[in-house]
């Protein structure tokens, strides 16, 4: 999968009619603004489309491509406007590409996000509190006991790490736990 990519105010208008709802090739007037490599998100008329390579002013979609997010694939008349998006889809994808982000905390109480990779925790008797693992295959945790004392990493609802509801850990542990889809595995 390639990175999402971002710019700032690309609209342009299409250069040419999209005859069918499987055309993978989009003609725009004017690239200027848009990303110069994939993979970013279009809008047309209201058919989001995910582009995936950039020749000048054609832009490939491929076929699963085009109506994505829960757009429908569509036709589309030459001059309309053709914009980038940024959709809920696309940033979460952007965030979790992020394989490094780090986060250190003092809260007592830290419900560990989707996008967080690395979990320094600095307040001894903190919870750490995991996401659901479920539909999560392969997502991973590095949590980091950075206090003078044990923190408490804790599932979601009946979840469990290895078997166990909570795990404890002690100064200056560090703990690997990944998701398998379902539970929690220390690595």
């Amino acid at each position: 999968m390639s990175s999402e990519q971002f710019t700032n105010l690309a609209i342009t208008t299409l250069a040419s009619n999209i005859t069918t709802t499987g055309a993978t090739s989009v003609v725009v007037s004017s690239a200027t603004n848009f990303p110069t490599q994939p993979q970013f998100r279009i809008l047309i008329d209201s058919e989001l489309m995910l582009v995936t390579a950039v020749s000048g002013t054609t832009f490939t979609i491929t076929l699963d491509g085009r109506g994505i997010e829960g757009t429908t694939a569509a036709t589309h008349t030459a001059g309309v406007p053709v914009a980038e998006v940024v959709t809920v889809k696309s940033l979460g994808l952007a965030i979790v590409q992020q394989p490094d982000n780090f986060i250190s905390t003092a809260a007592i109480s830290y419900p560990a996000a989707i996008y967080d990779r690395w979990i320094e925790v600095t307040s001894s008797g903190a919870t750490v509190t995991l996401p659901t693992a479920s539909g999560q295959s392969g997502k991973s945790y590095g949590i980091i006991n950075a206090s003078n004392g044990n923190i408490t990493i804790a599932c979601f609802a009946a979840e469990t790490i290895n078997g166990y509801s909570t795990v404890t850990l002690t100064t200056t542990e560090t703990l690997t736990i990944v998701s398998n889809g379902s539970i929690w595995r220390i690595t």
